[in-house]
């Protein structure tokens, strides 16, 4: 792998964001224990499809955004994104340090 750096994000009620290393494992009998039919019907595969790979990453770091305020994620989401800090904002997001 080039660049083993990785980002995943799962938006639902919350945002959450976690930064990492990946490495791909080749596991088939994980990928079997992790499989289920709503994979199988959404894929239209099984695990043991050779194109269907495990990636394990060593996070780093974590955020999180709660959104019960929207307009406040808002406004705290763009100003992270332009570099300022969104001050008096810190109840709805937190960046954790997860090897320190």
């Amino acid at each position: 792998m080039a660049n083993p750096n990785v980002n995943v994000a799962y938006v639902g009620k919350s945002y959450v964001s976690i930064r990492g290393t990946a490495e791909v494992v080749d596991d088939l009998e994980r990928k079997k224990a992790l499989w289920n039919a709503a994979y199988e019907k959404f894929l239209q595969t099984s695990y043991d499809d050779p194109n269907m790979i495990l990636i394990k990453v060593d996070t780093d770091t974590a955020e999180y955004w709660e959104t019960g305020n929207k307009t406040k994620t808002v406004k705290a989401f763009f100003k992270k994104m332009v570099g300022q800090e969104p001050k008096g904002d810190s109840d709805i997001n937190k960046t954790v340090d997860l090897h320190g």
